[in-house]
């Protein structure tokens, strides 16, 4: 699959979310990855970059504190070549 479709697939599964799960999207980017980077396999515990479908980056709504604004956003990272070697 090429990844405009990949794109256009993730989009149409945000926008199926239920209201209560899309509001909670607010200041958070969804971006599509080839792979995840050492770094965030690092985070995740993981060994091979196949284990890993996706990873928020950020902090946690309910670690947030009230001072907690003004800031860039969390990112949610959809890891397209996992996903599509499953």
């Amino acid at each position: 699959m090429n990844r405009i479709v990949f794109e256009r697939l993730v989009a149409e599964a945000l926008e199926a979310l239920p209201e209560r799960f899309r509001e909670k999207l607010d200041n958070v980017v969804v971006v599509v990855e080839d792979w995840p980077d050492r770094e965030t396999m690092r985070l995740a515990g993981v060994r091979s970059p196949l284990e890993l479908l996706g990873f928020y980056h950020g902090v946690p709504q309910t670690k947030r504190t009230h001072s907690y604004g003004l800031v860039p956003p969390d990112k949610i990272s959809i890891y397209r070549r996992p996903i599509e070697m499953r």
